[in-house]
């Protein structure tokens, strides 16, 4: 168990505190408030740029006027576009000022090669002189907001401290998933709900003595407790006084982008995802997403054929294209295709899981995996029907049947259509365990709860982030 910190006198922390008051922001809310002052950054200094430029061109004009503001929006625009691909919006790179100013210097330059680019292209309504002072503008007041938002605004360590209501096995759970998630949340300890534990701050009764002591905002009531009548009674009086009160699948979630599948309990119909919420046009929509994608990627798959199947055959015997029966929505079993990236014996010996440099992959097949362009073909089945673009990743029969004896709610992942890409590929990479298709399952899950169309198209951008950057799993 965590140490338990000093006290904290109550009246530093000015008396009940609430969500409002706590000295942080939300994930999403950090995200959009980097994002909002990148997009005003370059607007302001595409504008200050422009009207410098009139100023000293036409100095009787009315500069507001005449703004070009295609150049303004467009360049906000793409500057946010590329910084999301770059992976410039996750904490975890704003946090560390480094890495924060090494991937702002690389979105520079590719939107700096955007506007070159706009300008001889198609677009000359913005003056040369002025693309040139803004161009170097916008990244210097960037660099500025990032050196500022690392050194004063990054998530506080432990500014959200955490009590849980229940057992040591709940916790050290719980205290798991807190190591990973930034350290913007101090899980400080438990108060054992039933069982008396000596390693506990203290016992049910004693809950709001110990979140007052330990100047606690929120409480995770742990699964399966069958709550006592003072048990509710202290998380009540915690919730009148301004102290969060989550269960612990909502706080696991928060904390992780994910899933307790193991320890969902009796809430698994309220913790899982049951039910589709998306509307029929929001489906209608998604399904044109990858009609689109299908046809646009099918495309460049034609063109891409003939270099990629000569360098399969130039370095090992056997077919170009693998095709393998895999599980979609509803166990109904199709044909998957890919770019053959394995010596035709792989599975001389029967089925296997893939690995992270797994020694049955060829050389051509190591470059088509870490770039995925051994999943083109599969592009087809998105055409089809049978797949979508973004979605758990289909698996074979036998080792759903497999996984299904082990992993509770597996087959739960089922209940969409698989795709070509997704959550596994940007967060896990090779599962070749039970316990890594559990930790898969936990980030399949978590999609399909928050299914959208805003999600799947922020998850095909960081796909092709991890893609050009060669950095995917």
């Amino acid at each position: 168990m965590a140490q338990t910190p000093r006290a904290l006198d109550r009246t530093a922390l000015g008396g009940a505190v609430n969500r409002v008051s706590l000295p942080f922001l939300r994930v999403q809310e950090r995200r959009l408030l980097l994002a909002t002052v990148d997009a005003l950054a370059v607007g302001v200094s595409m504008m200050a740029a422009y009207s410098l430029w009139k100023a000293r061109v036409h100095p009787a004009a009315d500069n507001m006027a005449s703004m070009p503001w295609a150049w303004v929006i467009g360049g906000a625009g793409v500057w946010l576009a590329v910084s999301w691909l770059a992976g410039a919006y996750d904490l975890d790179v704003a946090d560390r000022l480094p890495r924060s100013l090494r991937i702002t210097f690389t979105v520079a330059l590719v939107s700096a090669g955007a506007a070159l680019a706009g300008y001889w292209l198609f677009l000359k309504t913005y003056p040369r002189p002025a693309l040139a002072l803004a161009v170097v503008a916008a990244p210097a007041l960037i660099l500025g907001w990032r050196s500022v938002y690392a050194a004063l605004l990054r998530r506080p360590s432990g500014a959200t401290r955490a009590l849980l209501l229940g057992t040591q096995a709940s916790f050290a759970a719980l205290q798991e998933a807190t190591a990973g998630a930034g350290s913007y949340q101090r899980l400080v300890g438990f108060v054992a709900h039933d069982v008396p534990d000596a390693r506990a701050l203290g016992a049910a009764g004693d809950l709001l003595d110990v979140a007052e002591r330990h100047g606690i905002h929120r409480v995770v009531v742990a699964p399966r407790l069958n709550l006592s009548a003072g048990a509710i009674a202290a998380l009540t009086s915690a919730v009148e006084r301004g102290i969060e009160v989550l269960d612990f699948n909502t706080a696991y979630e928060e904390l992780t982008g994910k899933i307790a599948v193991e320890h969902v309990g009796d809430q698994w119909l309220a913790a899982l995802p049951t039910r589709l919420t998306t509307s029929s046009m929001e489906e209608l929509s998604m399904r044109a997403l990858d009609l689109l994608g299908a046809i646009i990627g099918l495309g460049a798959c034609i063109l891409l054929f003939p270099v990629i199947g000569l360098l399969i055959r130039l370095t090992s015997p056997g077919p170009i294209i693998y095709r393998q029966e895999r599980l979609g929505r509803g166990g109904r079993r199709f044909i998957i295709h890919k770019f053959r990236s394995m010596r035709v014996d792989a599975e001389a010996s029967g089925p296997r899981w893939a690995r992270e440099a797994d020694a049955r992959v060829t050389s051509v097949g190591r470059l088509l995996r870490r770039t995925h362009l051994d999943e083109l073909p599969q592009l087809w089945n998105v055409l089809r029907g049978d797949m979508s673009l973004v979605g758990p990743r289909p698996e074979r029969p036998e080792f759903t049947n497999t996984l299904s004896r082990e992993i509770p709610f597996y087959r739960l992942r089922l209940a969409v259509r698989p795709g070509l890409t997704g959550l596994k590929q940007l967060k896990v990479g090779y599962a070749a365990s039970v316990d890594e298709h559990l930790e898969v399952l936990r980030h399949d899950l978590y999609y399909i709860k928050h299914r959208s169309l805003p999600l799947n198209l922020a998850i095909i951008a960081r796909t092709i982030g991890t893609v050009v950057g060669r950095t995917g799993r």
